[in-house]
């Protein structure tokens, strides 16, 4: 059993469908939205290699994405300092807009781990 089937990977599984790990949208949503009230802050916790390239591209992103809608980033390096875990907050309407974030920031290249 690999980790993605177990959930190790926390929140990102919410919605699996099948064998081949595409994610059943209608599932994913209504696994985030009964985890939060929206409008909220969604929390998205990415860890990266430390550097300022992927903080660079993960502010762009995420201003891109959010428009005139707030949100917060915040870093952590590890206890050696390799890595990063970056704290994103962005204010969204709905489940459907919190799933389409987690992609895009998924979707980055540097991603180790979204939680």
């Amino acid at each position: 059993m690999t980790g993605r089937e177990n959930g190790a990977h926390g929140a990102a599984t919410d919605g699996v469908d099948g064998a081949d790990g595409r994610i059943d949208e209608a599932r994913a949503i209504e696994a985030i939205e009964s985890g939060h009230e929206f409008p909220v802050y969604f929390p998205i916790v990415v860890v990266a290699r430390r550097g300022p390239e992927f903080h660079a591209l993960l502010q762009r992103t995420v201003e891109g994405a959010q428009g005139d809608a707030p949100f917060r980033i915040r870093t952590r390096a590890s206890r050696r300092g390799r890595f990063v875990s970056y704290h994103v907050e962005v204010f969204l309407e709905s489940g459907r807009e919190a799933l389409a974030r987690r992609s895009e920031i998924g979707g980055l290249p540097g991603v180790i781990v979204l939680l």
